[in-house]
């Protein structure tokens, strides 16, 4: 079994317009990528993006780009590090969450929730990159719109 600590996070990146004169009845485009790089067995590191626009016109833009740091144990294989790659999301999504639901409130944008993706290991692609380390990313073939 895998057992993950989050250590720490941080915002790296963080985007935001709204010129819309109305935020009512507004349809929103939202998107998101999410990938991990192993640091050895024990430790990795979690980039979740989300970006939120409108559908209509470019009134609206919300782009969050928000790092984790994480202690992993049990992951000693393909299986267990896609595992990791999926409750790594789950910890660090209600962060980006909490950022852009505060920062949409307060451009006037009442009543604004960020969705939250639902990832299963079988998404996961885990890959060997150069210098022997493994990283992780959902790979989609679908369009983003929810």
């Amino acid at each position: 079994m895998v057992n993950i600590e989050q250590l720490s996070y941080k915002i790296n990146e963080l985007k935001m317009r709204n010129d819309l004169k109305n935020s009512r009845g507004v349809h929103l485009i939202n998107r998101n990528d999410f990938h991990m790089e192993f640091i050895g067995n024990s430790r990795a590191t979690a980039v979740l993006t989300e970006y939120v626009k409108t559908q209509e016109d470019d009134g609206f833009y919300m782009e969050l780009a928000i790092e984790g740091m994480v202690c992993l144990e049990g992951t000693e294989d393909t299986e267990s590090w896609k595992e990791a790659h999926v409750r790594c999301y789950d910890k660090l999504f209600p962060y980006a969450k909490q950022v852009m639901e505060m920062l949409a409130a307060n451009s006037g944008m009442t009543g604004f929730m960020l969705r939250k993706k639902q990832i299963k290991a079988g998404d996961v692609h885990v890959g060997l990159e150069k210098d022997r380390k493994y990283s992780s990313k959902i790979i989609e073939l679908t369009g983003f719109q929810n």
